[in-house]
């Protein structure tokens, strides 16, 4: 059966009770969901009826088999949502487990699958990813750092030849073009680790003079976009 957003509330709920403090009764459970008795009574009922737990009256609330395994599910998720919130997003612990709660019972397989893999991703680097770093600062600091700007992921002395200015000089990094342009930059002798320097630009950005290797060459400026420079102070 597909449980409703409120059952799987209940599951939940029962099973950290049950984690925290050993013993489920419907008073633990009106206190944590604030919601009335009868309405707590009724709902332990169903989920008897379905299975998914057993309740002497009087007694304590333990989950069966299934409701165990229900109850994990959900829980899992709630942990997986949690952390990207929290500790991705930096979305405070309050809210991130406010949204957490009901982001569980609505994401679907495929969506949750690629948050577990997000996750897994970001955790099995030794250290936090670059641009992971830069989302933080931003987010504390309202602004992207220096090396962002124009070019996410570049280090600060990185720039595309297009953003150099007359008397600019640099080191060529790479060519990032397809097979067909890169040769074509290749054959001119744009190499990397090749001195480049800008010594012209038309009065309207395009095209753009360099001078590499003793000799001067033009470039539209979509095609300087590709050569990667370092640049030399």
């Amino acid at each position: 059966m597909d449980l409703t957003q409120s059952m799987e509330d209940y599951l939940e709920t029962i099973y950290l009770l049950k984690r925290r403090k050993g013993n489920v009764r419907i008073k633990d459970i009106v206190n944590a969901l604030k919601i009335a008795p009868p309405s707590v009574t009724e709902a332990v009922g169903n989920m008897i009826k379905w299975g998914f737990v057993k309740h002497e009256k009087y007694g304590d609330i333990e989950l069966t088999e299934k409701g165990i395994k229900e109850a994990e599910r959900v829980y899992q998720k709630h942990k997986v949502l949690f952390e990207f919130l929290s500790n991705i997003l930096m979305v405070n612990e309050n809210e991130a487990e406010t949204d957490a709660c009901s982001m569980e019972h609505y994401i679907s397989k495929q969506t949750y699958e690629r948050f577990v893999k997000f996750i897994e991703f970001v955790n099995s680097c030794d250290t936090r990813p670059n641009w992971l770093k830069s989302f933080h600062y931003y987010l504390e600091n309202g602004k992207k750092p220096e090396y962002c700007e124009g070019r996410g992921g570049r280090t600060m002395n990185e720039k595309g030849l297009d953003e150099l200015s007359i008397n600019d000089k640099g080191k060529i990094i790479k060519i990032d073009a397809e097979k067909a342009l890169k040769k074509k930059f290749l054959d001119m002798g744009f190499i990397p680790g090749t001195a480049v320097e800008v010594v012209g630009i038309a009065p309207l950005g395009d095209p753009i003079e360099v001078k590499l290797r003793g000799y001067k060459i033009s470039l539209r400026k979509e095609e300087a976009k590709s050569v990667l420079i370092e640049v030399v102070k």
